[in-house]
């Protein structure tokens, strides 16, 4: 008998998510919306570690600090927003 749901990604609690989603108005999520949600989560925060890492090295620390948080979602922001047609 094949499972109904896949495990859920450790770092984002699947019914957090939901009222997350929920409160914003949504009233309902397919359960495979929820999984591809997580999925996409899961690999922007595996992104977003890497590009941490990146920059603790850069500056010669090993202590991720909040600025260098803030820069680094910084850069993503100004790399994501373009030109639109």
């Amino acid at each position: 008998m094949a499972k109904k749901y896949k495990k859920a990604n450790g770092l984002i609690k699947r019914t957090k998510l939901q009222t997350q989603i929920k409160k914003a108005g949504v009233r309902r999520i397919s359960p495979d919306a929820l999984d591809f949600l997580e999925d996409v989560l899961g690999r922007y925060i595996n992104k977003l570690a890497l590009l941490l890492n990146d920059e603790i090295m850069v500056n010669g620390r090993k202590t991720l600090k909040r600025k260098d948080i803030l820069e680094v979602l910084n850069r993503l922001d100004k790399k994501n927003t373009g030109w639109e047609i």
